[in-house]
Protein backbone atom coordinates (compact mmCIF):
# COMPACT_ATOMS: atom_id res chain seq x y z
CA UNK A 1 0.00 0.00 0.00
CA UNK A 2 1.37 3.73 -0.32
CA UNK A 3 2.40 5.81 2.15
CA UNK A 4 0.04 8.77 3.15
CA UNK A 5 2.06 11.45 4.74
CA UNK A 6 0.01 14.67 6.23
CA UNK A 7 2.00 18.45 5.99
CA UNK A 8 2.83 19.66 9.18
CA UNK A 9 5.32 21.45 11.49
CA UNK A 10 7.31 19.90 14.35
CA UNK A 11 6.06 21.78 18.27
CA UNK A 12 7.96 25.08 18.02
CA UNK A 13 10.16 24.21 14.89
CA UNK A 14 9.62 26.42 11.25
CA UNK A 15 11.05 23.78 9.10
CA UNK A 16 7.39 21.86 7.09
CA UNK A 17 8.09 18.03 7.40
CA UNK A 18 6.34 15.40 6.07
CA UNK A 19 4.44 12.55 9.22
CA UNK A 20 3.24 9.24 8.16
CA UNK A 21 -0.71 8.97 8.80
CA UNK A 22 -0.91 5.29 10.12
CA UNK A 23 -3.91 3.35 7.44
CA UNK A 24 -3.96 -0.02 6.43
CA UNK A 25 -5.98 0.27 3.42
CA UNK A 26 -9.33 0.11 2.16
CA UNK A 27 -11.90 0.75 5.21
CA UNK A 28 -8.74 1.87 7.81
CA UNK A 29 -9.28 5.35 9.19
CA UNK A 30 -7.26 6.95 12.52
CA UNK A 31 -7.06 9.87 14.01
CA UNK A 32 -4.43 13.17 14.04
CA UNK A 33 -4.38 16.36 15.95
CA UNK A 34 -3.37 19.60 15.12
CA UNK A 35 -2.96 22.69 15.82
CA UNK A 36 -3.43 25.73 14.30
CA UNK A 37 -1.02 28.72 14.04
CA UNK A 38 -1.06 31.66 16.23
CA UNK A 39 -2.13 34.55 14.24
CA UNK A 40 -3.85 32.14 11.38
CA UNK A 41 -7.25 32.05 10.65
CA UNK A 42 -7.40 28.71 8.75
CA UNK A 43 -5.52 25.00 9.71
CA UNK A 44 -4.43 23.87 5.88
CA UNK A 45 -4.47 20.32 5.43
CA UNK A 46 -2.15 18.93 2.93
CA UNK A 47 -2.02 14.91 2.33
CA UNK A 48 0.28 13.81 -0.10
CA UNK A 49 0.55 9.91 -1.41
CA UNK A 50 4.01 9.38 -2.92
CA UNK A 51 4.96 13.19 -2.83
CA UNK A 52 1.98 13.84 -5.46
CA UNK A 53 -1.03 16.10 -3.23
CA UNK A 54 -4.36 13.78 -3.16
CA UNK A 55 -5.82 16.35 -0.52
CA UNK A 56 -6.09 19.96 0.52
CA UNK A 57 -8.69 21.99 2.25
CA UNK A 58 -8.67 24.37 4.85
CA UNK A 59 -10.74 24.67 8.16
CA UNK A 60 -11.60 27.96 9.96
CA UNK A 61 -9.99 27.73 13.42
CA UNK A 62 -8.51 30.33 16.16
CA UNK A 63 -4.99 30.77 16.16
CA UNK A 64 -3.39 28.40 18.70
CA UNK A 65 -6.53 25.82 18.16
CA UNK A 66 -6.50 21.97 18.75
CA UNK A 67 -8.30 20.50 16.31
CA UNK A 68 -8.64 16.36 15.33
CA UNK A 69 -9.32 15.21 12.18
CA UNK A 70 -10.47 12.00 11.17
CA UNK A 71 -8.69 10.63 7.88
CA UNK A 72 -9.48 7.08 6.19
CA UNK A 73 -9.86 5.17 3.41
CA UNK A 74 -13.77 3.96 2.70
CA UNK A 75 -14.85 0.39 1.44
CA UNK A 76 -14.09 1.53 -2.41
CA UNK A 77 -10.50 3.03 -1.14
CA UNK A 78 -11.16 6.20 -1.26
CA UNK A 79 -9.47 8.68 0.95
CA UNK A 80 -11.99 10.48 3.35
CA UNK A 81 -11.04 13.40 5.48
CA UNK A 82 -13.32 14.87 8.36
CA UNK A 83 -13.36 17.53 10.92
CA UNK A 84 -15.65 16.99 13.81
CA UNK A 85 -17.77 20.10 14.27
CA UNK A 86 -16.28 22.15 11.03
CA UNK A 87 -16.44 22.21 7.55
CA UNK A 88 -13.72 21.69 5.68
CA UNK A 89 -12.86 23.54 2.61
CA UNK A 90 -11.83 22.12 -0.57
CA UNK A 91 -8.79 23.23 -2.50
CA UNK A 92 -6.96 22.88 -5.33
CA UNK A 93 -4.17 20.51 -5.11
CA UNK A 94 -2.15 23.18 -6.80
CA UNK A 95 -3.56 26.70 -5.21
CA UNK A 96 -2.16 29.89 -7.10
CA UNK A 97 -0.86 31.04 -3.42
CA UNK A 98 -0.18 27.88 -1.34
CA UNK A 99 0.56 28.95 2.44
CA UNK A 100 3.85 29.58 3.07
CA UNK A 101 6.12 26.53 4.02
CA UNK A 102 8.00 28.99 6.44
CA UNK A 103 6.09 30.87 9.03
CA UNK A 104 7.34 33.96 11.42
CA UNK A 105 9.57 32.08 14.05
CA UNK A 106 10.09 34.33 17.10
CA UNK A 107 11.59 32.08 19.09
CA UNK A 108 15.62 32.43 19.39
CA UNK A 109 17.85 35.45 19.80
CA UNK A 110 18.32 37.88 16.72
CA UNK A 111 21.19 40.02 16.69
CA UNK A 112 19.51 42.95 14.45
CA UNK A 113 16.04 44.44 14.23
CA UNK A 114 14.63 45.80 11.27
CA UNK A 115 12.00 48.10 11.48
CA UNK A 116 9.35 50.30 9.97
CA UNK A 117 7.01 52.70 11.49
CA UNK A 118 3.96 53.16 8.86
CA UNK A 119 2.15 56.60 9.95
CA UNK A 120 -1.50 57.21 8.23
CA UNK A 121 -1.09 60.92 7.19
CA UNK A 122 -4.87 61.45 7.12
CA UNK A 123 -5.68 60.67 10.43
CA UNK A 124 -8.48 63.26 12.14
CA UNK A 125 -8.53 64.49 15.93
CA UNK A 126 -12.30 64.98 16.72
CA UNK A 127 -13.51 68.07 19.13
CA UNK A 128 -16.34 67.98 21.45
CA UNK A 129 -18.76 69.71 18.75
CA UNK A 130 -17.98 67.02 15.67
CA UNK A 131 -15.37 69.34 14.09
CA UNK A 132 -12.10 67.77 13.28
CA UNK A 133 -8.40 68.68 12.38
CA UNK A 134 -5.40 66.77 11.00
CA UNK A 135 -3.93 64.78 13.81
CA UNK A 136 -0.28 65.56 12.46
CA UNK A 137 -1.14 68.96 12.86
CA UNK A 138 -2.20 69.07 16.30
CA UNK A 139 1.11 70.90 18.02
CA UNK A 140 -0.24 68.51 21.85
CA UNK A 141 -1.37 65.01 20.15
CA UNK A 142 0.79 64.59 17.71
CA UNK A 143 4.17 65.11 19.09
CA UNK A 144 3.00 63.17 22.05
CA UNK A 145 2.38 60.32 19.89
CA UNK A 146 5.66 60.81 18.21
CA UNK A 147 7.51 60.81 21.59
CA UNK A 148 5.44 57.62 22.49
CA UNK A 149 6.89 55.83 18.92
CA UNK A 150 10.68 56.95 19.47
CA UNK A 151 10.30 54.98 22.98
CA UNK A 152 9.05 52.07 21.37
CA UNK A 153 12.22 52.14 18.78
CA UNK A 154 14.65 53.06 21.85
CA UNK A 155 13.29 50.22 23.74
CA UNK A 156 13.55 47.74 21.74
CA UNK A 157 16.89 48.98 20.04
CA UNK A 158 18.24 48.77 22.79
CA UNK A 159 18.33 45.06 22.91
CA UNK A 160 19.81 43.99 19.60
CA UNK A 161 23.63 45.06 18.41
CA UNK A 162 22.41 46.95 15.51
CA UNK A 163 18.51 48.50 14.60
CA UNK A 164 17.49 49.40 10.89
CA UNK A 165 14.45 51.76 10.85
CA UNK A 166 12.69 53.54 7.86
CA UNK A 167 9.44 55.67 8.40
CA UNK A 168 6.75 56.23 5.45
CA UNK A 169 3.80 57.79 5.54
CA UNK A 170 0.37 57.17 3.48
CA UNK A 171 -2.08 60.14 2.02
CA UNK A 172 -4.19 58.61 -0.60
CA UNK A 173 -4.55 58.48 -4.50
CA UNK A 174 -6.64 61.70 -6.22
CA UNK A 175 -10.32 61.03 -7.05
CA UNK A 176 -11.41 61.37 -10.31
CA UNK A 177 -14.12 63.92 -10.98
CA UNK A 178 -13.65 65.88 -7.37
CA UNK A 179 -12.46 69.27 -7.44
CA UNK A 180 -12.68 70.32 -3.65
CA UNK A 181 -9.47 71.16 -2.35
CA UNK A 182 -9.98 69.66 1.03
CA UNK A 183 -10.63 66.45 -0.69
CA UNK A 184 -7.39 66.52 -2.59
CA UNK A 185 -4.74 64.32 -0.72
CA UNK A 186 -0.99 66.06 -0.63
CA UNK A 187 0.21 62.60 -1.89
CA UNK A 188 -0.32 58.73 -1.70
CA UNK A 189 3.04 58.00 -0.25
CA UNK A 190 5.49 59.74 1.84
CA UNK A 191 8.33 60.23 0.48
CA UNK A 192 6.91 59.90 -2.57
CA UNK A 193 9.86 57.45 -4.19
CA UNK A 194 10.35 55.52 -0.85
CA UNK A 195 13.76 54.36 0.33
CA UNK A 196 14.92 51.18 -1.24
CA UNK A 197 16.29 49.76 2.06
CA UNK A 198 16.06 50.84 5.90
CA UNK A 199 18.67 52.99 7.42
CA UNK A 200 20.81 52.34 10.15
CA UNK A 201 19.50 53.67 13.44
CA UNK A 202 22.18 56.01 15.27
CA UNK A 203 20.18 57.90 17.65
CA UNK A 204 16.21 57.34 18.18
CA UNK A 205 15.69 61.04 17.79
CA UNK A 206 16.27 60.64 14.36
CA UNK A 207 12.60 58.98 14.28
CA UNK A 208 11.12 61.31 16.18
CA UNK A 209 12.50 64.13 14.10
CA UNK A 210 11.24 62.20 11.22
CA UNK A 211 7.79 61.75 12.57
CA UNK A 212 7.12 65.71 13.06
CA UNK A 213 8.30 66.35 10.30
CA UNK A 214 5.65 64.49 8.45
CA UNK A 215 2.77 66.54 6.81
CA UNK A 216 -0.75 65.78 6.89
CA UNK A 217 -2.88 65.23 4.18
CA UNK A 218 -6.58 64.57 2.96
CA UNK A 219 -7.77 60.94 2.52
CA UNK A 220 -10.52 62.30 0.11
CA UNK A 221 -13.08 59.07 0.91
CA UNK A 222 -12.73 56.56 3.41
CA UNK A 223 -10.43 54.27 2.21
CA UNK A 224 -6.48 55.37 1.66
CA UNK A 225 -3.25 54.43 0.42
CA UNK A 226 -2.55 51.95 3.34
CA UNK A 227 -2.52 48.80 0.82
CA UNK A 228 0.04 50.81 -1.14
CA UNK A 229 2.07 51.40 1.95
CA UNK A 230 2.72 47.81 2.39
CA UNK A 231 3.12 47.25 -0.72
CA UNK A 232 6.25 50.02 -0.78
CA UNK A 233 7.64 48.11 2.53
CA UNK A 234 8.40 44.93 0.41
CA UNK A 235 11.14 46.94 -1.04
CA UNK A 236 13.32 47.75 2.13
CA UNK A 237 15.34 45.07 1.64
CA UNK A 238 14.74 43.01 5.38
CA UNK A 239 17.96 40.98 6.10
CA UNK A 240 16.59 37.18 6.62
CA UNK A 241 18.56 36.67 10.18
CA UNK A 242 16.90 39.85 11.83
CA UNK A 243 13.96 40.31 13.79
CA UNK A 244 11.38 42.08 11.61
CA UNK A 245 8.63 44.14 12.27
CA UNK A 246 6.17 46.81 10.89
CA UNK A 247 4.06 49.06 13.37
CA UNK A 248 1.24 50.64 11.70
CA UNK A 249 -0.35 53.87 13.10
CA UNK A 250 -3.38 55.77 12.22
CA UNK A 251 -7.69 55.12 11.71
CA UNK A 252 -7.79 55.15 7.81
CA UNK A 253 -8.27 51.12 6.74
CA UNK A 254 -7.03 50.72 3.29
CA UNK A 255 -8.75 48.58 0.23
CA UNK A 256 -9.75 45.14 0.77
CA UNK A 257 -11.01 42.10 -1.54
CA UNK A 258 -11.60 40.35 1.14
CA UNK A 259 -13.61 42.24 3.86
CA UNK A 260 -14.74 45.03 1.37
CA UNK A 261 -15.41 48.48 3.61
CA UNK A 262 -19.21 49.19 4.11
CA UNK A 263 -21.03 51.12 1.18
CA UNK A 264 -19.58 54.43 0.26
CA UNK A 265 -16.29 53.86 2.15
CA UNK A 266 -14.12 53.52 -0.81
CA UNK A 267 -14.70 55.72 -4.05
CA UNK A 268 -11.91 54.53 -6.31
CA UNK A 269 -10.22 51.81 -8.63
CA UNK A 270 -7.40 50.65 -6.75
CA UNK A 271 -4.93 48.18 -7.27
CA UNK A 272 -2.98 46.92 -4.07
CA UNK A 273 -5.02 45.55 -1.49
CA UNK A 274 -4.25 44.83 2.22
CA UNK A 275 -4.45 41.00 2.71
CA UNK A 276 -1.96 40.75 -0.22
CA UNK A 277 0.27 42.99 1.16
CA UNK A 278 0.48 42.16 4.56
CA UNK A 279 0.81 38.32 3.17
CA UNK A 280 3.39 38.86 1.13
CA UNK A 281 5.48 40.95 4.58
CA UNK A 282 4.69 37.85 6.24
CA UNK A 283 6.38 35.71 4.21
CA UNK A 284 9.36 38.18 4.50
CA UNK A 285 9.17 37.55 8.05
CA UNK A 286 7.90 40.71 8.94
CA UNK A 287 5.20 41.00 11.79
CA UNK A 288 2.73 43.83 11.64
CA UNK A 289 1.91 45.87 14.90
CA UNK A 290 -1.18 48.07 14.75
CA UNK A 291 -1.99 51.35 17.08
CA UNK A 292 -5.63 52.36 16.00
CA UNK A 293 -6.14 56.13 16.34
CA UNK A 294 -8.67 55.43 18.32
CA UNK A 295 -11.62 58.44 19.09
CA UNK A 296 -12.13 59.63 22.88
CA UNK A 297 -15.08 57.90 24.29
CA UNK A 298 -17.46 60.65 24.15
CA UNK A 299 -16.90 61.31 20.30
CA UNK A 300 -17.43 57.75 19.63
CA UNK A 301 -20.85 57.22 22.04
CA UNK A 302 -22.37 60.11 19.66
CA UNK A 303 -21.83 57.87 16.61
CA UNK A 304 -24.54 56.31 15.12
CA UNK A 305 -25.67 55.01 11.54
CA UNK A 306 -22.98 54.97 8.89
CA UNK A 307 -20.03 57.04 10.41
CA UNK A 308 -20.22 54.37 13.87
CA UNK A 309 -20.08 51.24 10.62
CA UNK A 310 -16.91 53.03 9.32
CA UNK A 311 -15.63 53.69 12.23
CA UNK A 312 -15.93 50.11 13.44
CA UNK A 313 -14.60 48.71 9.90
CA UNK A 314 -11.79 50.44 10.05
CA UNK A 315 -10.89 49.35 14.33
CA UNK A 316 -11.54 45.78 13.13
CA UNK A 317 -9.03 46.00 10.08
CA UNK A 318 -6.23 47.27 11.97
CA UNK A 319 -6.81 44.68 14.09
CA UNK A 320 -7.26 42.04 11.79
CA UNK A 321 -3.75 43.18 10.00
CA UNK A 322 -2.07 42.89 13.31
CA UNK A 323 0.47 39.87 12.94
CA UNK A 324 -1.10 38.51 16.64
CA UNK A 325 -4.33 39.54 18.28
CA UNK A 326 -1.75 40.76 21.58
CA UNK A 327 -0.20 42.86 18.78
CA UNK A 328 -3.19 45.39 18.01
CA UNK A 329 -3.28 48.32 20.34
CA UNK A 330 -5.29 51.59 20.62
CA UNK A 331 -3.43 54.65 20.59
CA UNK A 332 -5.29 55.93 23.96
CA UNK A 333 -3.24 53.43 25.98
CA UNK A 334 -0.30 53.17 23.85
CA UNK A 335 2.85 53.67 26.10
CA UNK A 336 5.28 53.01 23.80
CA UNK A 337 7.96 51.15 25.78
CA UNK A 338 5.67 48.94 27.50
CA UNK A 339 4.75 47.61 24.37
CA UNK A 340 8.15 47.20 22.98
CA UNK A 341 9.04 45.13 26.06
CA UNK A 342 5.55 43.34 25.29
CA UNK A 343 6.44 42.53 21.63
CA UNK A 344 10.38 41.42 22.63
CA UNK A 345 9.19 39.02 24.85
CA UNK A 346 6.95 37.42 22.62
CA UNK A 347 8.27 33.66 21.13
CA UNK A 348 6.97 30.59 18.78
CA UNK A 349 5.68 30.63 15.32
CA UNK A 350 3.02 32.88 14.05
CA UNK A 351 1.09 32.04 10.71
CA UNK A 352 -1.30 34.10 8.88
CA UNK A 353 -4.54 33.16 7.03
CA UNK A 354 -4.57 29.76 5.77
CA UNK A 355 -1.60 28.12 7.37
CA UNK A 356 -0.29 24.93 8.05
CA UNK A 357 -0.43 23.29 12.07
CA UNK A 358 1.88 22.14 14.37
CA UNK A 359 1.70 18.23 14.69
CA UNK A 360 0.45 16.96 17.90
CA UNK A 361 0.69 13.17 16.91
CA UNK A 362 -2.04 10.35 16.58
CA UNK A 363 -5.08 10.13 18.98
CA UNK A 364 -6.54 7.20 20.18
CA UNK A 365 -9.25 6.44 18.26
Amino acid sequence: MSRIDLSAFPAGQAVLQAYPVPLDGAGSRCRVQLRNLPGATHLHVCLREDETVVFRAEIPAEGGEALRLDIGFDAAGKLDVECPGRRLVLLPSQPALPPPEQPIDLSGQRENLDLALVIDATARVFGPGGESWPLLADRQRWPAQAAKLRGFCETLAAHFNTCRCAVLAFGDQPMAGVTAADLQPAYRLYPEAPPAGLSRLADPAQVERQLLALAPSSGGDFVDALADALAACQAFHWQASARKLLLLSGDSPGHSLLQPAPKGGDACVRGPDVDSEALRLHRLGVALVTVYQDPDRGFLNDLIGPPRELQRYAEDQYRRLAALPELAFAASAFDGRREAEQVRALSGLVGQGGSYGEWLGVAEN
